[in-house]
């Protein structure tokens, strides 16, 4: 599964269903009570005292200074309604958001398994071609030392000649094929996949 990140639509999915869960996160936290501390500071009323060093020590004694808080309290109990209607909402949305990444990561492996058949099928068919063109091509050979040796005519030589061109033209039709699959395979992953082998053109037989 790790290589179907690279399909975009399965990506996006997943991407839809994170985003979808953390607003259901958010929605929850929407339930507990918020406090918001103001704070402030000043000064207390000042009475002049004679004397420099009396009035410096006043000012900067802790008494001449005032601390406070304002908190601003928020308290959602009359809010229950729209909260849980939002919360639903969202869990709604995350539902769905898994619903169709499921749904895409199930029609992305179906894809990547047909893609994969043929690819294989293609492999296996063009295995069994190879071998019987190499044992048609020993017929021709044999055939074409047969002539040599005044043991054949021309007519013997093109009727094991034609057989070996009918496989070479199946065979190329066969390596289309294949190509194909490999194609739709490495789309099927999402361009997120590289193998030479399916990518490696085949040995084409001298004739």
């Amino acid at each position: 599964i790790g290589l179907l990140v690279h399909r975009p639509d399965l990506a996006s999915a997943l991407y839809r269903a994170h985003a979808a869960s953390r607003l259901v996160k958010v929605a929850k936290t929407q339930f507990y009570p918020t406090i918001d501390l103001t704070g402030f500071v000043g000064f207390n009323a000042l009475t002049l005292a004679k004397g420099t060093d009396k009035l410096a020590n006043f000012l900067f004694s802790g008494q001449s200074f005032s601390y406070g808080l304002a908190p601003g309290l928020r308290m959602p109990w009359f809010e229950g309604g729209r909260l849980r209607g939002e919360l639903g909402a969202q869990r709604a949305e995350y539902d769905a958001a898994v619903e169709l990444y499921n749904e895409t990561l199930l029609d992305a492996m179906r894809e990547v398994a047909d893609s994969l058949s043929a690819w294989q099928t293609t492999s296996e068919m063009m295995a069994s071609h190879k071998r019987l063109l190499a044992s048609l091509g020993e017929d021709w050979r044999l055939a074409k030392i047969r002539l040599v040796n005044g043991l054949d005519d021309d007519r013997e030589v093109l009727l094991h000649r034609h057989p070996v061109l009918e496989q070479e033209y199946a065979l190329r039709a066969l390596e289309s094929d294949q190509l194909v699959a490999a194609i739709d395979l490495i789309e099927s992953l999402g361009g997120g996949y590289h193998n030479p082998d399916l990518e490696k053109r085949p040995t084409q037989n001298p004739s």
